[in-house]
């Protein structure tokens, strides 16, 4: 069955290419748990293209305060998604 687009599973290797990244500074990432967040079977790595997309979207810096919007989003979504756990 072929993935959605966002779906599509990237290599340590391509997103290295993709963000123009070293793959030394991705696994630093994994160690730490930053970064674009990874699945793991065994020893392979991979990274959906969708939270590769996700990733770069919220760190978009412009002039008219986007990153500030994508941040005060993303803040808000995290917020009701603990309130609800907590109900």
């Amino acid at each position: 069955m072929p993935f959605a687009d966002d779906e599509e599973l990237l290599t340590e290797r391509e997103l290295a290419r993709y963000i123009k990244r070293s793959r030394r500074q991705l696994q630093r990432d994994r160690a730490e748990r930053r970064g674009i967040p990874f699945l793991q079977f065994e020893t392979q790595v991979r990274y959906r293209l969708g939270d590769v997309r996700t990733y770069v979207a919220r760190h978009v810096v412009g002039s008219n305060g986007e990153q500030g919007a994508a941040i005060a989003l993303s803040q808000a979504t995290r917020s009701s998604r603990t309130a609800k756990q907590s109900a």
